[in-house]
């Protein structure tokens, strides 16, 4: 009886055990409903002859990973949680922030050893149809996004991977791509060779190499859970602001060049919809006229969209229509002849320091408004400038089929409200207070409030007896991130140019007594100086002493 007790005990023991170990996450990725802040992003290998286009419709070999197969490790960082295949692609939930697409080289390819595959490069200029803008060198890679998962843009592309420091970093995410959901793709491409052995040509020994040309393919889609949505803005908050208002466009020229909606037009007497934002504390005009809306902490400045027609049935007139339009471009974002379908909405963002990034293109735009929300939402947490301009073609079928182009174009900016500055120990990297002292020196964080004008100026403070005197040594402008470490008491200033509110911080630099009196009690020089003067003694951690 006991022999049996015991071995039952045992089978129990097996049990648990195997449950236990299937219930262990072994490769360490996302189980459905898991909160990650790191993923590997599973691939497709496709594998090409030595002549073949690079393309990811010859997938005739196309196969998932097998480990240590690929050129790279595609993984994506932040706060995010797996959640169901959307049509078919893997699919996570944003929780807050953005998502970082990451590239970390492996030396699979990288190392030559004979009878073994190594990358080698390619002078194709090519991948799945898209011009790399040069050679592919050793290694091509393509980021692209889509709003429907079938039409890709182009977002991003690099060249000679393995030779490039991408310090692992390939790609943040934009909030108007998570808003509403956006698929991505990243393509890599590369060509590698094989040295076989040597074969004679007229009795002489020469190399013999075989070759092969390589696709990778990663797809994935991502969205902004539920409750990240909850924390934005409704379209009835307000204040809000209606921007842009149609133009009619030159036919079949890049949506340029300007011509009168008379009453004979199609589109006269009434709107495709309204764009309007909400979401900010305060609304100004730039030198352009144009609006800027100030944002406090906690505001989300959103942009919407509502449509207001059918668009199978404009206006309810049967033979109007938003027509597919196939082969169109924008001039002024410069954006390739490509299929905008119905309606092509572009914003492209300028940051602080002027440089244009490239637009994000959605096409099909007004399908896709008709199909799910007649009000679709893109938020702007970004300080920045932005442009934006929906192009939608209309088509007559009444008697002989006619088309005209139509654009809603405008422009607004994003500004921080505050005028606040954050000095943090260059050490210990804790933030410093008005009046704080620190022995390492500080630098400026402006908390991503980057039109912001600040002013930087350290006084040198000499004291000989029971004088102090007070010597300017620096004063100028300052940027967000500069560091100090001199001697001395800092004044930051710091102004925001479109409410006029200015604030002022003093931090204190150095071991000096008198500094850390200056700090300790709260004084100024003047100040100071009188104390010693009725005879107060200055302890050496700054505090004084009465006569």
């Amino acid at each position: 009886m006991k022999k049996n007790r015991m071995i039952f005990y045992k089978i129990i023991q097996l049990v648990l055990a195997i449950v236990i170990l299937f219930s262990i996450d072994i490769n360490g990725e996302a189980k459905e409903g898991e909160s990650k802040d790191n993923e590997a992003i599973e691939g497709y290998y496709i594998e090409l002859s030595e002549k073949s286009d690079y393309s990811t419709e010859k997938n005739d070999t196309r196969d998932t990973f097998l480990d240590g197969k690929q050129l790279g490790d595609i993984s994506i960082s932040g706060s995010f949680k797996k959640i169901d295949d959307v049509n078919g692609f893997p699919s996570y939930e944003i929780k807050e922030d953005n998502i970082d697409f990451m590239y970390k080289l492996q030396n699979n390819y990288t190392n030559i050893s004979n009878g073994s595959w190594y990358i080698t490069s390619d002078k194709e200029k090519k991948v799945d149809g898209i011009d790399m803008g040069d050679k592919i060198g050793k290694g091509g890679l393509i980021i692209q996004s889509s709003l429907d998962g079938t039409n890709w843009t182009t977002i991003d592309k690099k060249t000679d991977l393995v030779n490039i420091d991408l310090n692992n970093e390939l790609y943040t995410t934009k909030d108007i791509q998570q808003v509403n959901g956006c698929y991505f793709r990243i393509i890599i491409a590369y060509k590698l060779q094989k040295q076989l052995a040597d074969k004679k040509v007229l009795f002489v020994n020469v190399d013999n190499y075989e070759y092969k040309r390589v696709i990778e393919l990663y797809e994935f889609y991502l969205i902004n859970s539920s409750e990240n949505k909850s924390n934005a803005v409704s379209p009835d908050d307000t204040p809000k602001k209606e921007l842009g208002s149609k133009t009619k466009k030159k036919k079949d020229n890049g949506f340029s060049g300007s011509e009168t909606i008379d009453s004979k037009d199609p589109h006269y007497g009434w709107d495709i919809g309204t764009f309007f934002v909400n979401g900010y504390t305060q609304e100004m005009k730039n030198d352009e006229n144009d609006p800027v809306f100030l944002k406090k902490v906690g505001d989300k400045v959103t942009l919407w969209f509502s449509l207001k027609q059918d668009i199978k049935k404009l206006n309810e007139k049967d033979n109007l229509s938003i027509a597919s339009d196939k082969n169109a471009f924008d001039k002024y974002f410069e954006t390739a002849v490509t299929n905008f379908k119905r309606g092509t909405l572009i914003i492209r963002f300028t940051d602080f320091e002027g440089k244009k990034h490239d637009p994000i293109i959605y096409t099909d735009y007004l399908a896709a408004c008709a199909s799910t929300t007649a009000e679709t939402r893109v938020e702007l947490f970004e300080e920045g400038d932005y442009e934006v301009a929906l192009d939608y073609e209309i088509k007559d079928d009444k008697g002989v089929n006619s088309y005209s182009d139509y654009q809603i174009f405008f422009k607004f900016s994003v500004r921080n409200g505050n005028s606040m500055v954050f000095p943090f120990d260059v050490k210990t990297e804790s933030e410093l207070r008005n009046k704080d002292i620190t022995e390492n020196g500080f630098k400026i964080d402006l908390a991503k409030s980057k039109y912001l004008k600040i002013n930087v100026k350290r006084t040198a403070i000499i004291r000989s007896g029971k004088t102090i005197k007070e010597d300017v040594r620096y004063d100028a402008p300052a940027k967000d991130g500069e560091v100090y470490i001199d001697d001395g008491e800092y004044t930051i200033t710091v102004k925001n140019t479109y409410t006029g509110e200015e604030n002022k911080k003093i931090i204190y630099v150095g071991s000096d007594n008198v500094l850390k009196a200056l700090s300790k009690n709260n004084l100024s020089a003047s100040e100071l100086e009188v104390k010693l003067k009725q005879g107060y003694v200055i302890s050496e951690d700054g505090g004084l002493s009465v006569p």
